[in-house]
């Protein structure tokens, strides 16, 4: 018994760089919003994406769009999508492109984006679930482990 519980620590402490998501929550939302993608999300009303095979992890970020050149924020806004396992080192391009898309005609020159909290996950549609969650779920289950010893 106790050899199982070491190899299911083992397996569940090792980088998850094997896994891959291949669906993920998509949305883009203003974080002061009345909306699905804002914590808590609200999943049943958010759309979900099938990853391609460059962008197979998914990802939740925070981020404030302001003016170029004015330190002022317009707001702060949320997005959830596939990316790839490197997303959160360099989000501006993926958010720009996502954002055209979304709102249509936005001179994006002018916009400066500023990252302010970032998460990359690695199974389907994780990116629907808070770090308060993922956190519980990892303790409740090391205490579980911890308990068959």
């Amino acid at each position: 018994m106790r050899q199982i519980a070491l190899i299911f620590v083992v397996v569940l402490l090792m980088p998850n760089s094997g896994y891959a998501s291949h669906k993920c929550y998509q949305c883009l939302a203003d974080l002061n919003a009345d909306s699905p993608c804002n914590s808590p999300v609200d999943v049943a009303h958010l759309d979900v994406s099938s990853c391609n095979e460059t962008e197979i992890y998914c990802f939740k970020t925070i981020f404030e769009v302001g003016n170029e050149g004015n330190e002022e924020k317009e707001t702060e806004m949320i997005f959830r999508s596939c990316g790839k396992p490197d997303y959160c080192g360099n989000p501006s391009d993926r958010i720009m492109q996502y954002i055209k898309q979304d709102m249509g005609d936005v001179d994006l020159q002018k916009k400066r984006i500023m990252k302010k909290d970032c998460a990359v996950c690695s199974v389907d549609l994780c990116n629907g679930i808070g770090r308060v969650q993922e956190s519980l779920i990892f303790i409740c289950t090391c205490l579980f482990v911890i308990s068959m010893f």
